[in-house]
């Protein structure tokens, strides 16, 4: 019983540890260009958290860490990491939905407010 717990938990920490490490790489080296157009922003965050979910499941599997049948779904740490280490994708991502939201709806009412 203890063993399963100490099993299950070491699977966390390392899904955990791979996907912060690959995730903060991949944040640095995407961060290191930034557009002014929202547009490029986004895609460059989805292509960004896409490619880095995808090598961390990759990466886990080839060095023996990851059973077959165990599948992407089932790391559910993996998407937390990710999500948490990657800043400069997730502020790419509100900034264009900010951006985007003043396009479509006006300014906000406090920056009316303001004028």
């Amino acid at each position: 019983m203890t063993g399963e717990y100490i099993r299950q938990y070491t699977g966390l920490l390392t899904d955990w540890s791979v996907a912060a490490f690959t995730s903060a790489t991949l944040d640095w080296l995407f961060g290191l260009h930034d557009t002014e157009s929202h547009l490029l922003n986004v895609f460059s965050a989805m292509l960004q958290f896409t490619l880095c979910t995808f090598m961390i499941h990759e990466l886990v599997f080839t060095l023996g860490m990851r059973k077959p049948t165990n599948t992407i779904q089932n790391t559910w740490i993996t998407y937390l990491a990710v999500w948490q280490m990657s800043p400069k994708a997730v502020k790419k991502l509100t900034d264009a939905y900010y951006a985007f939201h003043r396009i479509l709806y006006g300014p906000d009412a406090s920056s009316k407010e303001q004028q």
